[in-house]
């Protein structure tokens, strides 16, 4: 039965849902149904008032990207059949409103990275009422940690394959070792010249006599004879050059060492190696951004 007033004499139209409002305790209030008694029985009118507003509004949870929110609705007023969730920038602008069910949690609204939001909450009655709205939520939205990667020119301990054997005049027993000689990635510094047991087979001396000698060869230039030395000599020699694109070690020179591969003639060595430091680029983390948490404000 729908519910009528009757003013200056004349019965008006159905009053709508929502627009009826009686004096109770010295206050205006809005019912949320509203009964008349008829022929000795109570008669809904079908009137329906509007819904209580919700009384609390809180993260359920949230992550960089988005947030999920729960409520509390009110108690009182007419039945809660949805809630009505809106997102607003700071200056309150909307951004996105969603309607759900009266029960929570709900979360799907987006967030952006170091971003300040408020949410807000009201109340959709069956009848299509809404309350006033509960809020603001103020949350802001932080980020993560940040890296940021690039090559480094870092530095490591380097060596040489070791080699050794029978070595003719002038033929050189020499380790070739690329780079561009200035320091760059893949570039070498040369800090050792190694060797162990130089001998030959004619003499106790290998190196230092009128017609042999046994000589250096650094980034492919000859630096001259070692010096005298006897049969199982070898050194751990400092040096400190880039190489480029050369070759380190030692070569016979002299009348007196073979030409032709007679072994008695030759110098023998065990073992020449060559120590350093490489340089190489290493792709790491070159810049952070530390992680800044959400939270509210």
């Amino acid at each position: 039965m729908p519910m009528r007033m009757k003013v200056n004499g004349a019965w008006t139209g159905a009053i709508a849902s929502g627009n009826f409002r009686v004096r109770s305790g010295g206050a205006w209030i809005y019912p949320a149904y509203c009964r008349m008694r008829v022929n000795g029985a109570w008669v809904d009118t079908g009137y329906v008032g509007y819904p209580s507003a919700p009384v609390n509004l809180w993260v359920h949870a949230w992550s960089y990207s988005a947030i999920a929110l729960n409520w509390t609705l009110g108690s009182g007023g007419a039945p809660v059949s949805a809630v009505n969730l809106v997102k607003t920038d700071p200056a309150g602008n909307w951004l996105n409103q969603v309607e759900v069910g009266a029960g929570g949690p709900w979360g799907n609204f987006n967030m952006s990275w170091d971003t300040r939001y408020r949410f807000y909450i009201r109340a959709k009655g069956a009848s299509g009422l809404y309350s006033g709205f509960y809020g603001p939520l103020n949350v802001s939205c932080g980020h993560p940690r940040q890296d940021t990667y690039g090559y480094v020119l870092r530095e490591r301990a380097w060596q040489s394959d070791v080699i050794g054997g029978w070595f003719n005049k002038d033929q050189a027993c020499w380790i070739y070792v690329a780079g561009a000689g200035d320091g760059r990635a893949g570039d070498i510094l040369i800090q050792g010249l190694h060797s162990r047991n130089w001998r030959t087979p004619q003499s106790g001396t290998v190196s230092g006599t009128a017609s042999r000698t046994l000589n250096h060869i650094y980034n492919n230039g000859d630096f001259g004879s070692v010096g005298t030395v006897g049969g199982g000599w070898g050194e751990d020699l400092g040096l400190n050059n880039w190489s480029s694109n050369s070759y380190w070690g030692y070569v016979p020179r002299g009348t007196g060492w073979s030409t032709t591969g007679n072994q008695y003639y030759q110098a023998g060595v065990d073992q020449v190696w060559l120590t350093g430091t490489e340089r190489y680029n290493n792709y790491e983390i070159v810049s952070t951004i530390a992680e800044q948490g959400n939270g509210y404000w």
